[in-house]
């Protein structure tokens, strides 16, 4: 008979299923399995004619030391150990190193897996699959994400072992879940969550990303630099300043893969040649017609025909405004590379214009649909287009429900739905809005004007131009018949004398209707809105969310007053220096020292 004496052992950690107990023993070469509470002291194997004494002080040894990891001895039907879930993962991982044999449930638990992940587009769908590894055998991830959608620990390896699944992958995988659609052996996403993804995986180890997603991560290097690849249309009557070609670059770059996206430069950077250039490039690339409908504030009309004339005028244009543009929309609705309209228009002619196939829909100032209840936003949402851009210098960053209603435009689903994206975003938590930012990087393109500065002359000068309102157009003609028929009437009267003061009055009265017709005195006759007051309203509104300080001029106070009650209701701070006011330095210096953006009134 063999006798042996403190014989090699290993010790033995089985956890139950659910990581909270774990039983210790100890694996003797000689003999094979003892439980700690086997209180024999000698153990007899007749079949190999062993006689084995324990070895109790090595076994107490381990005690101790998985006890120093953070286990606590309390002796339960499940298990005699305790392990804490906050130190569950770094006691098996110090106890494996150590030599310790950890199971789960009588199989083998593995610590040592290997996750290399693969991120890829094809088929129009974003994958996120990849492979697991221990030792020298590899397989797909279908356990690993069945085992994560049954919340599980572990998951099945091949050859009957179990893998552990450690924190950091548990973590990633319910943050893929919150977006992405487990199937099979991979996550599903859209396309367009490709930065999402990115970011995601920056540190998760091992990432492969094929050539299908890098040409998508290219999308986010437009951002800083133009594509290479890409020229400036010829037939654009305009040289780009550098962060124009980078924004013209970036448009191109959703088209390409057919996102939507917000330009979102200050007032005067020039994203209306931004565009411009795009629908050029679209026109000469398309191989046939390319249809793009845009909407704009009603008072930009006439400044958006004159962009286009004067830089892009090889595209046909269809102003689809006036009385009358229901009769004339079958001689070039459907045919123009460009038609214009307004959000007004756009809302009462919904019924024509789903009518049209439109290759692209852009909104210009499209803050005007940051309501999703307006009827106006509802109506835009419902046209059928291939592509859709927004251009808006109004800053977005801090309103998400704004966000939310844009983008709902823009790419229909892409922030879930309402009342799940405003419960998620409501509270502007500091983690959930940088997500919301990490997943709408590649679609906002914002540069305010000290970032380009030094691309800029020391002045830039842009004229808006405004028409009449309809009662502001009935005001001003009467104005001038009466005033033709008043100074031919007195020229066939010598006794009068001259007429330079009849007609720098009738002068004055014009320039007052032109302004706002509540301006022009004597009863009746001059009543409405004005769409230079509407200009002044909504271009100045659009500055101060800049974040800017505005100046604002005008010959005729009262027309400052106006201006100035209409954004008081807006909640905006007001200074005012007219010929009355009194103490004029301390009103200037007011107006300098504010901390926030405000409109100084002078006449």
């Amino acid at each position: 008979k063999r006798v042996i004496r403190r014989g090699e052992m290993t010790p033995v950690l089985d956890i139950d299923n659910r990581f909270q107990f774990a039983r210790l023993g100890y694996r003797y070469a000689d003999v094979g399995y003892l439980a700690m509470d086997d209180k024999r002291q000698v153990i007899f194997s007749p079949e190999k004619n062993i006689e084995l004494h324990r070895n109790f002080k090595s076994e107490s040894a381990w005690r101790r030391r998985l006890e120093k990891s953070g286990a606590r001895f309390r002796s339960r039907p499940r298990g005699q150990w305790f392990i804490p879930a906050r130190r569950r993962e770094a006691l098996l991982r110090q106890l494996s190193t150590e030599g310790v044999e950890i199971r789960h449930e009588g199989a083998p638990l593995r610590l040592d897996v290997d996750f290399s992940w693969q991120l890829a587009v094809e088929d129009g769908a974003l994958t996120v699959g990849g492979s697991v590894r221990q030792g020298t055998l590899t397989t797909d991830m279908e356990n690993l994400l069945d085992a994560h959608l049954s919340g599980q620990l572990w998951f099945e390896l091949p050859g009957g072992a179990r893998g552990y699944i450690p924190s950091a992958v548990r973590q990633l995988l319910g943050r893929l879940e919150g977006r992405g659609d487990f199937k099979d052996d991979a996550v599903l996403f859209a396309p367009q969550d490709f930065a999402f993804v990115d970011d995601l995986f920056k540190d998760a180890g091992k990432v492969h990303r094929d050539p299908s997603f890098g040409a998508h991560l290219d999308l986010l290097q437009t951002m800083k630099q133009p594509d290479p690849q890409i020229s400036v249309p010829a037939a654009l009557a305009a040289t780009l300043r550098p962060y124009q070609a980078v924004g013209f670059s970036w448009l191109r770059g959703l088209q390409r893969f057919g996102f939507g996206g917000i330009l979102a430069d200050d007032m005067g950077l020039g994203k209306s040649l931004q565009l411009l250039a795009l629908l050029l490039d679209l026109k000469a690339n398309s191989g046939g017609h390319h249809r793009t409908l845009l909407i704009v504030p009603k008072t930009l009309i006439w400044n958006w025909e004159a962009e286009i004339g004067k830089f892009a005028s090889s595209l046909t244009l269809w102003p689809h405004t006036g009385p009358r543009r229901a009769e004339a929309a079958d001689e070039g609705l459907s045919d123009a590379d460009l038609v214009i309209t307004s959000y007004g228009l756009a809302r009462q002619d919904l019924a024509l214009l789903t009518t049209i196939a439109w290759d692209l829909v852009v909104l210009d100032e499209a803050q005007a649909i940051k309501n999703p209840e307006a009827m106006t936003a509802k109506a835009v949402k419902r046209l059928p287009a291939k592509r859709r851009l927004a251009l808006t210098g109004t800053p977005i960053e801090n309103r998400p429900m704004d966000l939310w209603s844009l983008f709902d435009f823009l790419m229909p689903g892409f922030l879930g739905n309402r009342s799940d994206f405003s419960r998620t975003y409501a509270s502007q938590d500091g983690d959930a809005l940088a997500s919301l930012g990490s997943l709408t990087a590649p679609f906002i393109l914002r540069r305010m004007k000290k970032q380009v500065c030094r691309e800029l002359p020391t002045k830039t000068e842009v004229t808006l131009l405004c028409d009449f309102e309809e009662g502001q157009k009935r005001c001003y003609e009467e104005i001038l018949m009466s005033g033709r028929h008043q100074l031919a009437a007195d020229a066939d009267r010598p006794q009068v004398g001259p007429q330079r003061m009849q007609v720098l009055t009738l002068l004055l009265r014009l320039r007052q209707a032109a302004c706002h017709p509540a301006l022009v005195p004597g009863p009746g006759g001059c009543q409405g809105d004005s769409g230079k007051f509407e200009a002044i309203r909504e271009t100045a509104l659009e500055i101060l969310e800049g974040g800017y300080k505005i100046l604002i001029f005008s010959q005729f106070v009262a027309h400052l007053e106006l201006v100035g009650e209409s954004l008081a209701r807006h909640g905006v701070e007001l200074h005012t220096l007219y010929g009355s006011t009194p103490q004029r330095r301390a009103v200037i210096e007011g107006f300098k020292q504010s901390g926030s953006a405000c409109v100084f009134l002078i006449s």
